[in-house]
């Protein structure tokens, strides 16, 4: 936050013309610091403008083919699987669908924990790599293998994981003549 100030301090200087563009991966409310960074300008005095973006919580699966709600949905909880805090007791519920903001050396853990707080280790479990970009690839498995498929899978980097109620995917966005993709089911 200190940052954009001083860089739009910086830029006012330069004339009423000067503008600062602060760019952020999909939705800039969904855990990236949005929250903080309007606090701060506000507090500043410095006039912002905030254009929203699509979360990789609803982009990705979209794209993948994953609805996240059904009629027997009674919600989905967004979580970050590096948040130490998370009561993954809350998202047990088999009528909730659950996201995960995640990175290869997290997610095995958080899928853990939500099983252990009571989540049915028969749950489909949805993890997709590399979403919306030609490399996408989905990987499909119940909640009690995804530590064998993780260890397996060659996840690297940054995912989002998706912990469906959803039975079955629908057709994959991705799935046409200009766009490649893979999905992959263990």
């Amino acid at each position: 936050a200190k940052l954009v100030v001083r860089t739009a301090k910086a830029a006012g200087k330069l004339g009423k013309d000067a503008l600062v563009v602060r760019l952020m991966d999909g939705d800039p409310a969904t855990f990236n610091g949005l929250a903080e960074e309007a606090t701060a300008l506000h507090k500043a005095g410095i006039p912002f403008e905030i254009v929203p973006g699509v979360s990789a919580a609803t982009a990705v699966p979209a794209y993948a083919g994953i609805p996240l709600t059904h009629n027997g949905s009674r919600g989905v909880h967004v979580l970050s699987a590096s948040d130490s805090k998370v009561d993954y007791a809350r998202s047990a519920a088999a009528d909730t669908t659950v996201v995960l903001f995640a990175t290869a050396e997290t997610l095995g853990d958080a899928l853990v924990r939500l099983r252990d707080a009571g989540r049915d280790g028969e749950t489909a479990v949805s993890v997709t790599t590399d979403g919306t970009t030609i490399h996408q690839k989905t990987h499909t498995f119940t909640l009690d293998e995804a530590e064998k498929a993780l260890a397996g899978s060659g996840v690297t980097g940054a995912v989002v994981a998706v912990k469906v109620t959803v039975k079955v995917a629908v057709s994959p966005a991705f799935a046409n003549d200009t766009v490649e993709g893979e999905t992959v089911a263990s």
